[in-house]
């Protein structure tokens, strides 16, 4: 389309305006649809040859100029259309993501672009990598796909820590048409760290690692003194970009093993290098359970900024419980696809655990020493070193070993120290049997208070009578020594004990430990005691009268044969006892009888029971 009117009027060079040297001269326009006035000449013939040359001249003249404009209007027209926007932009179809892969991997950014027209590239952290497909420099970089289908997916392989970046896909402006860039993308590379190792730090210097060897550090990890241990891993690191040395594996199947003495403070502490993320570290006992009491965990970044080196320190104090132990050392971490494990053999050296205890009497199984029972006894030692020595005391008087003494004599045929003793009786209750074991890291003693059951006996004998004055309370005692302690009854014949503070047990009655009653009434009063090693009882009876003058009680008149010895019973009750009794005769004189007089008298004093 022409935009302006282009005019042309052919004059002569004559004085006149009139056309006369021309064959026709005839002027016309024409109008297009935006209706511009054009001129065109038609059937004009100059009537001379040198006017014809000049006519075609001019008329070649005239069409280079109109094409010259005409192709300056079209671009003109197109620059308009641009700046408008007629023409689509570019835009992105798929745009790069953020993503995570392991060192080692292939992986592919994807970007893909319609109505592209600009020039494209990648950029990783803001530094473009170039616009041809092979990334020339980049040798482990290429852009993939094809243009028609407008895919510029950018592939990495293998990945290498230092691609762990920011990646945008960026296209270039053109003359009216603006550049695009994608969304940023975060590439992540992780990393597995080494095999984990063990070092150990102790506080003793007794404490010995066996099949040992020096640790190499890590980047930027500092040197120790500690003793390091390597240890086999069922895995290793992949980083093949990583100029750290590796810890040589152990692979002849032995643990490790750590020698300490109980009571030492130790430390364990486990180191995965170079992993990112940081590696995961566990300790786990003998039986795999965790262990999660003294340990702590730290992580320390490496130079590079990216990798980190892990660290489990586990702090305890030696014990037995520990001797004998296989600990583990357990490294987990994104990138790795199994665990990776370091082992380590614990040995504590302790002192002898003694137990002492009663192995047989007389092959009962309730477990009671009786009077009269022979009693073993056994020493039960643990240790570490095993080798032993035993020692026996009785209340802290050394036994010999090698002989019978006081009723004792040591045996161990089958390699258990034992102590027997032959017939105890009750003076043995109370005995305190010590048993001492000694290895070279200390001395450990054992005591036993030995109890012996034996039957109620008194402490002493109830008095068999005693008296009661009126409106008197008084207290029987009935004192019993006994093993266990002995259970006392009393019982009162007639009148039966009628108190609160008794209690009815078939008219036998008892109060607090039985040991004694207070009374305030005459009567047979008996105490009764056993205990539950024994079936026998034990008894004992008192009389209790109430005070006053001595009462005779004989008959009046006594029978008696002639010329056979007669028996005249004088029949007293007295409460105290009667000091004094005196018989008369009194026909055909009152006579006084005695102990000395021989003429055919005998006096006999005899106590008569209540039964």
């Amino acid at each position: 389309m022409i935009d302006s009117a282009i005019i042309i009027d052919i004059k002569s060079n004559s004085n006149n305006n009139d056309c006369s040297q021309y064959h026709h001269c005839r002027k016309f326009k024409c109008k297009n649809s935006s209706s511009t006035t054009i001129s065109h000449f038609e059937n004009i013939l100059p009537t001379n040859t040198l006017s014809s040359l000049i006519y075609w001249l001019f008329i070649i003249t005239i069409i280079i100029n109109i094409t010259i404009i005409s192709t300056a209007s079209s671009n003109n027209h197109t620059s308009n259309i641009r700046r408008s926007g007629r023409l689509p932009p570019q835009r992105f179809e798929m745009e790069p993501i953020d993503k995570t892969s392991i060192i080692g991997d292939t992986i592919i950014l994807p970007c893909r672009i319609a109505n592209k027209v600009g020039t494209l590239q990648w950029t990783r952290d803001g530094f473009g990598l170039g616009t041809e497909r092979t990334l020339e420099g980049f040798q482990r970089y290429r852009m993939i796909g094809s243009d028609d289908e407008g895919d510029y997916s950018l592939e990495i392989s293998p990945v290498r820590l230092e691609d762990d970046a920011v990646f945008q896909c960026q296209v270039g402006a053109v003359e009216g048409v603006l550049g695009i860039r994608s969304r940023s993308a975060r590439f992540t590379v992780q990393v597995p760290p080494e095999p984990p190792v063990i070092i150990v730090t102790h506080a003793h210097s007794h404490a010995q690692v066996y099949k040992s060897s020096s640790s190499l550090s890590s980047d930027d990890s500092s040197s120790s003194s500690s003793t390091s241990l390597t240890v086999s891993s069922s895995e290793s690191s992949t980083d093949d970009q990583s100029n750290q040395q590796k810890l040589s594996s152990n692979n002849d199947g032995n643990d490790h093993i750590l020698r300490t003495t109980a009571g030492m403070t130790i430390e364990l502490t486990c180191e995965a290098h170079g992993g990112r993320p940081p590696a995961e570290l566990t300790w786990m006992d003998s039986t795999g359970n965790p262990i999660t009491n003294g340990v702590s965990y730290s992580t320390t970044k490496l130079s590079d900024g990216k990798r980190w080196n892990a660290a489990l320190k586990w702090t305890v104090v030696a014990s037995r419980s520990l001797d004998g132990q296989r600990v583990t050392c357990r490294s987990e971490n994104a990138a790795l696809k199994s665990a990776s494990y370091a082992h380590i053999q614990l040995e504590v050296r302790y002192p002898p655990e003694v137990e002492l205890r009663i192995a047989s009497i007389n092959d009962n199984n309730d477990g009671i020493v009786r009077e009269g029972d022979d009693l073993t006894l056994e020493c039960l030692a643990i240790g570490n070193p095993s080798l032993m020595t035993f020692k026996w005391s009785r209340d802290g008087v050394p036994l010999n070993n090698d002989a019978d003494i006081a009723g004792a004599s040591a045996s161990s045929g089958d390699g258990t120290p034992r102590l027997i003793f032959r017939h105890i009786g009750r003076e043995f209750h109370g005995t305190v049997i010590a048993c001492e074991v000694a290895n070279s890291v200390g001395t450990t003693r054992s005591r036993l208070d030995i109890k012996v059951a034996f039957k109620p006996r008194f402490v002493k004998i109830p008095e068999p009578v005693i008296g009661l004055a009126k409106n008197e309370h008084i207290r029987l005692n009935c004192n019993i020594d006994s093993y266990p302690i002995a259970q006392i009854y009393w019982h009162r014949f007639q009148p039966k004990l009628l108190s609160t503070d008794f209690v009815d047990n078939n008219n036998w009655q008892t109060i607090g430990d039985g040991q004694s009653i207070q009374i305030s009434e005459a009567g047979r009063y008996r105490c009764l005691a056993k205990n539950e090693a024994f079936d026998d009882e034990l008894k004992a009876e008192t009389l209790v009268f109430n005070k006053g003058a001595p009462l005779i009680r004989s008959p009046s008149i006594q029978y008696g044969i002639e010329n056979e010895p007669v028996r005249l019973q004088c029949i007293v009750e007295a409460v105290p006892p009667p000091t004094k009794i005196t018989w008369f005769k009194l026909k055909p004189y009152q006579q006084l009888l005695g102990v000395d007089n021989n003429e055919g008298y005998e006096i006999l004093e005899e106590e008569e029971s209540d039964d």
